[in-house]
């Protein structure tokens, strides 16, 4: 067995990918999204990479070979060959490392939220500059966990979000953690103060003291008779809470609760100043 770091263009992927002789299915998602960090500049050369056996087929690695294809990129990259055929059996068992796991590793509290507030935080930046609107899963965002690691870096204010919101994990039919730090984090760093941002959520969490024409009341209630019935995005939920925001930013009163426009239409709520 030799491995030796190598450089592959399209060209000599797609001559390797001719010896792909019984391997998996093609993952398309994980195909997508390394052909974006190859096309990005963001892939890095590590210990995983192409595999061939004794007789020269493809063990390992053929996603890595078609993003490259599909970026157009070139790439360095560990190739190990002469491999016994048998070792296919354990290729890839283990399990892949999440947002969450590294954050802890790096010493995060909370590493799992975390990992997923600044998922959401992406998700929402990217749909204000016209992506994908949705459900918030991994599979509609393409982020490193390096890039995460990163944004964290540069904004530490977001581990105060994410601790205020912990506590709050009970409330998951309400509002998910997530969602009580994404918020938290996007009203108190640009359209609010942090007292003004935690005593709004506090009472869409908590709905103690809070009038039937109040916003946030009317804007709770919905969440709550919604989820009685079926599942709410989290999308939808997070629209309600914003839009909830710049009702009562604006000292609105409400008869009744109804969706923003911006929601039919595929896109998120944008918060408002607070005005008050």
């Amino acid at each position: 067995m030799t491995t030796t770091i190598e450089t592959i263009t399209p060209e000599i992927a797609a001559q390797m990918l001719k010896q792909n002789k019984n391997n998996r299915p093609l993952m398309a998602l994980n195909v997508r999204f390394l052909a974006e960090q190859m096309r990005a500049g963001a892939f890095k050369t590590t210990h995983q990479g192409i595999a061939f056996a004794k007789d020269g087929c493809l063990l390992d690695g053929q996603n890595r070979l078609q993003a490259v294809i599909q970026s157009g990129a070139t790439i360095q990259i560990a190739v190990t060959r002469d491999l016994d055929e048998s070792i296919f059996s354990v290729l890839d068992t283990g399990k892949i490392r999440t947002a969450g796991d590294v954050l802890h590793i790096q010493g995060y509290e909370n590493s799992n939220l975390l990992g997923s507030t600044v998922k959401m935080i992406k998700m929402y930046e990217r749909n204000l500059r016209g992506g994908d609107h949705g459900v918030i899963t991994v599979k509609q965002l393409s982020i490193t966990n390096e890039q995460i690691r990163q944004y964290i870096i540069e904004h530490p204010d977001l581990l105060v979000s994410v601790d205020f919101a912990k506590p709050k994990e009970k409330n998951v039919n309400l509002l998910q953690p997530t969602i009580i730090a994404f918020v938290h984090h996007l009203l108190s760093t640009s359209y609010s103060n942090r007292q003004t941002t935690e005593l709004f959520l506090s009472k869409f969490v908590s709905g103690a003291e809070l009038s039937e024409d109040c916003p946030i009341y009317n804007g709770r209630q919905y969440i709550l008779k919604y989820v009685l019935t079926r599942k709410m995005p989290i999308s939808d939920k997070v629209n309600v809470v914003l839009h909830a925001w710049n009702n009562w930013a604006k000292g609105k009163k409400l008869k009744r609760y109804t969706m923003p426009s911006v929601a039919a239409n595929m896109r998120y709520v944008v918060p408002i100043q607070y005005q008050i």
